[in-house]
């Protein structure tokens, strides 16, 4: 009787060893077809007795690949076992020799289900469970020529109870099994392995003996091992990444495609279309490239007219500020606040075309002239204060003063020659309209013309200086008209 404990151990440390299986070349069968043959030896056990010997058969195979681990395998095995006992009481073991000319012809229809352990390795371990149907019946061949499918009735014997009984029998059957198989390319597969069904139904003598030394000598086996090797031929190109593109026209075999209809037959996946360096992912323009100019920069889409006034970035003076569209200047993109120049803003301009020069009223029109006045000493707290220069304003772009800004510098000069222990820092500021630097580089022009504008009245140059602070420091919100004009100013601060 072959010892079931050893069997077990066997089974398991085989599967252990095939779990740490490394993987090598391309062995994957997810989704495609095999059809194969299976040869070896099988012997049944688990009987009273141990009078079967160790005969052959063969298996039509086929197999489908479910996913990169499972496999489902239907198979029909055809194969004889014969009574290799010479004498009563006789233990065969695994032995193929055959006494009695009595052959068990079996069938066997079953389902397995497969694990494979490396299933992209050309050496791939496997497991299984199977479930099916054992159909035997033992025939007297005596005198009768060999034949591949021998028929006939089945010869009469006893069943485990001692009654008598025709040696036959169809056996619900479990089964698991273990092996490897061996890749030669990505169609041919070697397999060898081992399986062990159990038939825990069988009360009838399967080796035949009791055929010819009466009940004693029952031999109802219920469970049956046998060992083989076969081939296996799969159809369809193998697909390691499973991706529908096969291997050999795969350029990334082992990286799925993102089929999003950009290069998706190459097998490789693109997860930046537009190579503007947003993923795909987060990037609503995938296939159009972000223009990183700091305007929206993150959706991954082109705003070629970051401010929506119609004239494009690339021709736009102020990207991210709309164009007044006030027929003054609108070809440069820059909203143009106070048109004419006189230091009051559009919006409140009732008299918006003043000719350049012509002194203004706060409505923004032109004033009657009055008598110049000498300038009024100045107080102790005017001086001391940090003011911001009303009045004091410059050409559109540029850093030279309006003449309307000349009579207020004129007021600001009489007041520092009457505090000369004063010493002051002029600084420029302007909106956030337009780029950083240019506006920096303004701020700075414009404050360098007010200082020079007092030196040119009296006041030593080394009581002044003049520093131009940008768009830094603004005093209202440049998302309204109102608040950049506020922003465009010139400040006068005292530093002793």
């Amino acid at each position: 009787m072959f010892p079931r404990t050893r069997l077990l151990v066997f089974l398991l440390v085989f599967c252990l060893a095939g779990s740490m299986a490394a993987s090598a070349a391309a062995g994957d069968t997810k989704g495609r077809w095999g059809l194969g043959f299976e040869s070896g030896v099988m012997k049944l056990t688990e009987g009273s007795r141990d009078y079967a010997n160790m005969d052959q058969f063969g298996i039509l195979v086929l197999e489908r690949g479910l996913d990169t681990h499972w496999n489902l395998q239907l198979s029909l095995k055809y194969g004889h076992i014969r009574p290799g006992a010479e004498y009563r009481g006789e233990e065969v073991g695994l032995n193929g020799k055959s006494g009695a000319p009595l052959h068990n012809i079996l069938w066997q229809p079953m389902a397995h289900l497969r694990y494979r352990f490396a299933p992209k390795s050309s050496i791939s371990p496997w497991c299984g469970l199977g479930l099916g149907l054992t159909n035997w019946k033992v025939l007297d061949r005596r005198g009768l020529s060999a034949r591949l499918f021998p028929s006939g009735d089945a010869v009469d014997g006893y069943d485990a109870n001692g009654n008598p009984v025709p040696l036959k029998g169809t056996d619900f059957t479990f089964g698991i099994s273990l092996g490897a198989d061996f890749f030669v390319n990505e169609q041919l597969a070697v397999c060898f392995g081992g399986r062990y069904y159990l038939m825990p139904g069988n009360e009838v003598d399967n080796a035949g003996m009791s055929r010819y030394w009466g009940p004693t000598h029952v031999d109802a086996n219920t469970a049956m091992v046998e060992a083989m090797v076969g081939v296996t031929w799969w159809f369809g190109d193998a697909d390691k990444d499973h991706d529908g593109i096969p291997d050999n026209r795969d350029l990334c075999p082992e990286q799925p495609e993102d089929p999003d209809g950009f290069q998706d037959e190459d097998g490789c996946p693109e997860s930046d279309n537009d190579q503007d360096g947003i993923l795909d992912g987060q990037d609503r323009c995938p296939d159009t490239a972000e223009d990183r100019d700091g305007y929206q920069d993150e959706d991954g889409c082109p705003d070629p007219d970051n401010d929506g006034d119609g004239i494009v970035d690339g021709r736009d003076r102020c990207p991210d500020e709309a164009e007044d569209w006030d027929g003054f200047q609108d070809e440069d993109g820059c909203p143009e606040l106070d048109n004419d120049g006189d230091g009051v803003g559009d919006d409140t301009d009732q008299c918006p075309d003043t000719p350049t020069g012509v002194p203004v009223d706060a409505a923004g029109c032109p004033q009657e002239p009055q008598e110049p006045q000498e300038p009024q000493e100045p107080q102790e707290e005017e001086i001391a204060e940090n003011l911001v220069l009303q009045g004091v304003s410059f050409r559109l772009g540029s850093a030279e003063l309006t003449p309307e800004s000349i009579a207020v510098l004129a007021e600001v000069a009489a007041s520092l020659r009457a505090w000369s222990d004063k010493k002051v820092e002029i600084r420029g500021y302007t909106d956030n309209s337009g780029d950083p630097a240019f506006n920096r580089d303004l701020s700075q022009r414009r404050a360098q013309s007010v200082r020079d504008s007092l030196v040119q009245m009296g006041i030593a140059p080394a009581r002044i200086t003049a520093v131009g602070y940008g768009q830094d420091f603004p005093i209202a919100d440049n998302s309204t008209r109102a608040g950049r004009i506020a922003n465009r100013r010139v400040e006068l601060h005292v530093i002793n």
